[in-house]
């Protein structure tokens, strides 16, 4: 099953949240930073917890 990118909204999947940060030093360089919202710092905690379960289980 392929995804329609047609049929994807921004309430379904919204854009992403970036933090541009100059590079010291340079000319016209930038660093991108993501920033993480909360649901997906909790999908992480929860992955590790699972690892670590599954590793000393």
């Amino acid at each position: 099953m392929l995804l329609d990118l047609d049929d994807v909204t921004y309430e379904d999947e919204p854009p992403r949240e970036i933090k541009l940060v100059k590079v010291d030093g340079t000319y016209g360089t930038y660093r991108i930073e993501e920033k993480m919202k909360p649901s997906d710092v909790l999908a992480l905690v929860c992955f590790v917890i699972i690892l670590v379960i599954a590793y000393f289980g």
